[in-house]
């Protein structure tokens, strides 16, 4: 037959909940400074081109 498995008691699932909250956040506000870390801009955009959106008035009409 097959054994039941013990479950996690309520402070172990807490403290992982946490941990994973915690570096989640962690590796988040990395991402999100990492033009800073390179001497970027943070208010420029990095590798996206606006698009003119009047191109698209000859294709609609």
């Amino acid at each position: 037959m097959l054994e039941s498995k013990e479950q996690p008691s309520f402070g172990v699932k807490i403290i992982a909940l946490w941990t994973v909250f915690l570096l989640g956040t962690l590796f988040h506000t990395q991402l999100a400074l990492m033009p800073l870390f390179h001497g970027l801009s943070v208010l420029a955009p990095h590798g996206h081109v606006a698009i003119d959106m009047s191109i698209f008035d000859q294709v609609i009409a």
